[in-house]
């Protein structure tokens, strides 16, 4: 039996039986799982050692650095978080592989210019309110979400399937999606564990 508790205080899950096995995580799950999915995978070959895994689901996976600086980066592009200007420089000076990429001064001031502006919303939830006290800065906040919340998209997200992996994008939803988006979370949770493809329609 196997107990993964990382980091501390994210619980855990056990099972006695040997029927069919998922493995599911969020966040910084993203490095281990796949890992240990392939570690399963790998010592499958061994009859006596031989786990049931029918797949793994991860939310809003960290997956690799370079790989996720350069999502952060383009998804503030792509909701108007950032400029043009400021995605230009980045996409030009950055190399987020290399391992002097802060060595390289226009790349750092232009991030440190993605995290500014992040830090007048919420990162994890780009169109939730935030809570401000001060009334001045209240209305320059209010300004802004008005300008940057002017989406008329009716859809309720994407699903892109590619061989062996179904992506998908919850429309609305911050970083913990069923924290937002409860009910389409739960649907198409339910339809992983039963092995069938999401709900089209709800």
């Amino acid at each position: 039996m196997l107990f993964v508790e990382s980091p501390v205080g994210v619980g855990f899950s056990y099972s006695n039986t040997t029927s069919d096995y998922k493995i599911l995580g969020d966040d910084f799950t993203g490095k281990y799982v796949p890992e240990l999915a392939e570690l399963i995978f790998d010592m499958n070959n061994d009859p006596s050692q031989y786990i049931n895994l029918k797949g793994f689901l991860l939310g809003n996976p960290e997956t690799s650095d370079a790989h996720d600086w350069e999502g952060l980066v383009d998804y503030a592009w792509s909701h108007a978080v950032i400029s043009d200007r400021t995605h230009k420089i980045i996409k030009d000076n950055c190399n987020f592989s290399s391992t002097n990429t802060w060595d390289n001064m226009k790349c750092a001031r232009a991030v440190n210019e993605v995290l500014d502006q992040y830090r007048e919303i919420d990162i994890y939830s780009l169109y939730t309110s935030l809570c401000i006290t001060n009334s001045t800065n209240l209305d320059d906040y209010m300004r802004k979400v008005v300008f940057k919340s002017s989406s008329s998209a009716m859809v309720s997200g994407w699903l892109q399937e590619y061989e062996g992996l179904l992506f998908a994008t919850f429309r609305g939803a911050g970083h913990s999606v069923p924290s937002f988006k409860p009910s389409s979370s739960l649907a198409f949770f339910a339809s992983f564990l039963a092995g069938e493809s999401p709900p089209l329609e709800r």
